[in-house]
């Protein structure tokens, strides 16, 4: 990857790591929060059981909400690397032609050279 890409590649890498802690400790509180209310005492199988499906619902979304998340970061990757590929073809084209344009021109220089 170019130079430009090699900046802002870190600066993605830690909004993905955040974004993956978070939700990884979103998952985490509602599976804290389901033990916590399986082993309450004071609440009726009925409660329970709707609490468990709240915490299954819940940690369902954050789950699709990663997969969403992970889906985004892979293809921001690869419009990255379709970008860097393109620029690197562009460069060996402009390099390429710079060379053949200064190769008449060394020509000259040594024809004249040869002249004096």
């Amino acid at each position: 990857m170019n130079q430009q890409f090699g900046v802002i590649k870190p600066i993605i890498d830690l909004q993905k790591a955040s974004v993956e802690s978070l939700i990884g400790n979103l998952i985490l509180m509602w599976e804290q929060s389901g033990v916590f209310i399986s082993g309450a005492p004071w609440l009726p199988e009925e409660g329970k059981d709707a609490f468990r499906q709240w915490v299954d619902i819940n940690k369902g979304a954050c789950e699709d909400l990663k997969n969403a998340v992970d889906r985004g970061y892979s293809s921001l990757e690869k419009g990255f690397e379709k970008t860097a590929q393109h620029i690197q073809q562009k460069t060996r084209q402009g390099m390429e032609q710079v060379s053949e344009n200064l190769d008449p021109q060394r020509r000259d220089q040594e024809e004249h050279r040869e002249a004096a």
